[in-house]
């Protein structure tokens, strides 16, 4: 996980989209381990808060999380 937040620190110091295109791989791999993340949460806690449950979109939620569009230079 230090990787991934190193990651999103260096993304928001360079936010362009050279860096960004430099680092999509990075970036993806981020993306699909808080996604990994979130769903890990979900089946932990929903069965203490019966508010959550397997229909919360996750997928939609990482993406509004890790959703990023780099500035065009």
């Amino acid at each position: 996980m230090k990787k991934k937040l190193e990651f999103l620190s260096n993304l928001k110091s360079n936010n362009n989209q050279t860096w960004f295109m430099d680092h999509i791989g990075e970036y993806e791999r981020a993306k699909t381990e808080i996604g990994d993340l979130a769903y890990l949460l979900l089946a932990q806690l929903s069965p203490i808060d019966t508010k959550l449950n397997d229909e919360i979109e996750v997928e939609r939620f990482v993406s509004n999380l890790v959703n990023f569009k780099p500035k065009k230079e």
